[in-house]
This record gives C-alpha cells, sequence and structure tokens, in this order.
C-alpha cells in the first residue's frame, strides 16, 4: 500500500504546528489508503478540537477567500461550511457593462444576495476596463487607463447598487501588474483611486476604501509610496503579499512592515484580516476585524 506518512507529517506541521504522533499517522494513513484525498484531510485537522484549542480568537472572523464569482454551492460552502465571514468578489468592469450604459447585474445580485443571506461580509474589488473605454481605441486591453468620467459613473452604479450589502470597496487590483494596468503609477492614484474614492465618500460617507492591492513584486514599494499620496481616501490598506503558504506570509510581513512608515500618524496599521496572498491593514476604527 501506500504510505503517506510524509503528506500527513506536513499537514500536521502546517496546521497543527506540532510532529503527527504514532496515532494519527497511522489512522490517517489507513483512511487515505481508503480513498480519503489529502484536501479532506486537512479539512479534517482543521475541524479539529486540537486546532480549535490552539485558536481561540474567533479565526474565522479574521480570515477572508478570495472567490470571485462562484457558484451557489460555492458561496454555501464559504460561508456556512467554513464559516468564513469575509470574502473578496470580482466586479469585472468588462463584464459587467460591455456597452456604455448596458450593466449586467445577474450575477452578481445573486452572489451578493447568497453571500449576505450566509453571514459572510464583502469586499468588492472594481477593476478591468471595457473596450469602449479605453483611451486607447485602436487596441484596447483591460488593462488600458479609462476615461475618468466614465470610471466614476461605473463606481456609482455599482455602490449606488450594493451599499446596503457591500460597506468594503477596492478600486482596481494589482495596479502594479501589466497584465491588469498598463498606466503609470500617478495615473492609478489619480484617475482611478482617488476618484472612485471620492464616489464613495459622496454616496455613504461610512463606506469603507480598500487599497492599494498591490502585488509584492518588482517595484511595488514604490507604487505603495505613490499609492499613500492619497492616505486620507483610503480607510483600509491592503497588500498582496504571495508566498508558499500563509505560515511564510507573516514572517514576510514582519519584516518589511510596508505599511508603517508611509502610515505614521494615521492610526493603527496591525494585520486584521487576509488569505495567503491577501493582508489587510486598519488605517481607523471602522475597518474590518
Amino acid at each position: 500500500m501506500p504510505d503517506f506518512a510524509r503528506v500527513i507529517r506536513d499537514a500536521y506541521l502546517e496546521i497543527l504546528e506540532r510532529e503527527a504522533d504514532a496515532g494519527g499517522l497511522a489512522g490517517y494513513d489507513a483512511r487515505m489508503n481508503a480513498g480519503m484525498s489529502e484536501a479532506a484531510l486537512r479539512e479534517a485537522l482543521l475541524r479539529s478540537p486540537e486546532f480549535a484549542s490552539r485558536n481561540p480568537q474567533e479565526l474565522a472572523s479574521r480570515l477572508a477567500l478570495n472567490v470571485h464569482i462562484p457558484s451557489d454551492p460555492i458561496v454555501d460552502d464559504v460561508t456556512r461550511g467554513l464559516g468564513m465571514r469575509w470574502v473578496r468578489l470580482d466586479f469585472d468592469w468588462f463584464r459587467i457593462e460591455p456597452q456604455r450604459g448596458e450593466f449586467h447585474w445577474d450575477d452578481l445580485d445573486r452572489v451578493v444576495s447568497r453571500t449576505a443571506a450566509g453571514g459572510a461580509s464583502m469586499l468588492a474589488t472594481l477593476a478591468y476596463t471595457p473596450a469602449w473605454a479605453s483611451l486607447n481605441p485602436g487596441n484596447p486591453q483591460i488593462s488600458d487607463p479609462p476615461d475618468v468620467t466614465v470610471w466614476t459613473d461605473f463606481v456609482r452604479a455599482a455602490i449606488e447598487r450594493y451599499r446596503h450589502e457591500v460597506r468594503h470597496w477596492q478600486f482596481w487590483n494589482e495596479p502594479n501588474v501589466r497584465q491588469f494596468w498598463t498606466g503609470s503609477r500617478p495615473q492609478y492614484r489619480t484617475q482611478i483611486l482617488e476618484p472612485g474614492a471620492g464616489v464613495a465618500r459622496a454616496i455613504d460617507p461610512g463606506l469603507q476604501v480598500v487599497a492599494p492591492g498591490l502585488a509584492n513584486l518588482r517595484d511595488w514599494r514604490d507604487w505603495f509610496r505613490e499609492a499613500m499620496n492619497a492616505r486620507d481616501a483610503i480607510d483600509v490598506v491592503d497588500h498582496h503579499d504571495y508566498q508558499r503558504s500563509g505560515a511564510d506570509v507573516l514572517p514576510d510581513l514582519e519584516r518589511d512592515r510596508p505599511a508603517q512608515p508611509s502610515l505614521r500618524g494615521s492610526g493603527p496599521t496591525r494585520p486584521t484580516s487576509g488569505s495567503t496572498t491577501r493582508t489587510w491593514w486598519r488605517r481607523s476604527p471602522k475597518g474590518p476585524g
């Protein structure tokens, strides 16, 4: 029979932060030989009394899952099965408004309603330019800087539709990645972040603006410093720290602490919510966590 000892040991170390005991090794090895998947093994450890006792501080309420635009069973699994209290949703502009003034909200109506019914809060990420809104009509890309007026029209339409269910809004995703944004650092701040935040504030001052959502790649610190020129428009700082596992994220953040120099005097900056790749810092008592 196959020997699953290595897989089991790795799962114990990552989830329970200890070596696997002999009984656990033997028991899970037998179950995996009988058909138990590695995913099911990890879920069993996450649901174990030992894990619960080691993580008493409402762990689920401090974790989020990036679900894009999920099916109803996935929404239910995330909110009711895993007990996640936060999800991140994609509000892809080019899909929602493929022609100016022609809005397709059906999928988001379903997901937002079902997520709210499952008791989870939502972070909406608005991004990606439709061809008709691009300033490069000869060869439009979703990464193109859009006309600011039509961008804010879209932001306004989305927020006015969902502001009662969705209280946290992020304007663009990973603008330091050219696949997602081909404009400059100042263009991101002045044409996307600040106008979007202005619309949110005008509609409902209680809404939370989350930014800048950078990937920790190449010159991301330069992008971060540029975005922090708009720090008065930002309520929650988020950073996409791509590592092999969540256990690797926290030491990396401790080494760098990118938010603190730029946010000095702006309020607390402790990590409040995240997943393997996304970590948030609070700037004010209104933020999540």
